[in-house]
Parts: C-alpha cells; sequence; structure tokens
C-alpha cells in the first residue's frame, strides 16, 4: 500500500541545480516545515536573512518506510528558472525519463538529468501553465519505466498544492 511518508528533511541539499549558492555554501540549517493537505513547504533560512523554500510531496512504501518518489517545486539555476524536480529510486530504465500527467491534460515528458546516491532527478519547467494545471487538478500521475522496462505509474494527490506553492513562491 502507498502511504504519504513526509521526510523532506532528506530533500535538503538533494540537488546543486535547485539550491541558492549562499545555502550550498554554508552549513545546512534546520529547515522549517509546514504542511498544507498532502504537501509541505521547506524553508530554509538564509545567512543573509529573508528564507529559501521549496514546495515539497515526498511518496513512501508504508511497510517498509522507503521512499519511493519526491516531487519538489521551486527555483532552479540559473537564477529565475523554475523547476518542478522529480526524483525516484536507483534502477529505473533511464532513457525514457519520466511522464506527468495531471488529471486527463496531456502527458509531459523530461529527460533524467542525474542520478546520485539518492536517486535519478528529472526536472519539468514550471510554467504558469503547468502551474495552473496542478493548482486546479485533483491528482499529477507520475510515470517511470523500471528496470525491466514496465511502466510504474505513482498517483501524487494535489491537495493542498494550492496553499504550499502560495506559501513558498514569495521566497523566489
Amino acid at each position: 500500500m502507498w502511504a504519504w511518508n513526509w521526510r523532506v528533511a532528506a530533500l535538503i541539499g538533494l540537488l546543486g541545480i535547485f539550491a541558492p549558492a549562499s545555502a550550498q555554501e554554508s552549513a545546512t540549517p534546520e529547515p522549517k516545515v509546514d504542511r498544507f493537505g498532502d504537501w509541505s513547504v521547506v524553508c530554509l533560512s538564509l545567512p543573509e536573512g529573508g528564507e529559501f523554500c521549496r514546495a515539497v510531496q515526498s511518496i513512501g512504501v508504508k511497510e517498509s518506510n522507503q521512499t519511493v518518489m519526491e516531487v519538489a517545486i521551486g527555483p532552479g539555476r540559473p537564477a529565475g528558472e523554475r523547476l518542478i524536480i522529480i526524483s525516484v529510486p536507483l534502477g529505473v530504465f533511464l532513457p525514457p525519463g519520466v511522464m506527468m500527467r495531471v488529471d486527463g491534460a496531456q502527458e509531459q515528458q523530461a529527460p533524467f538529468q542525474s542520478c546520485s546516491a539518492a536517486g535519478c532527478h528529472a526536472a519539468f519547467p514550471l510554467t504558469e501553465e503547468n502551474v495552473e494545471l496542478l493548482r486546479k487538478g485533483k491528482q499529477l500521475l507520475v510515470t517511470v519505466l523500471d528496470s525491466r522496462r514496465q511502466p510504474v505509474a505513482v498517483p501524487t494527490s494535489l491537495s493542498g498544492f494550492s496553499d504550499a506553492i502560495a506559501k513558498a513562491r514569495p521566497t523566489w
């Protein structure tokens, strides 16, 4: 069975393209986490003042407490870029990348950009069209191919997304 698993602190420092340089150069402070439905907003205090926040959802397997997917939304690099980062465990078939679909909308595809000990990561641009789809939607369906090239679809609730993105966005 799927269960919501909120190990959002593990996302801190997950991708170099997904954090301000000042947050990477100093010791990682304890994140502040606010919950909005099935989404969390993870914020770090910056040494020069202010906050850096991302909207995050982690999905895990209840029995093993293993995270199978994380969706993080926030600023990327270069400055001004906004991304939806989807992270999945190692062992997926890399060439087709990640597919995502909100409710009945057209499926979007993005290649994996990197893999690390934390898993493999794909980035989608966070366009205003994508934000509106996510705000109005009920479910984000993320699909990858496993090592046997079989599709694995992970449903992701969008309950609380609108409030989470409203809280995180002003810090970008």
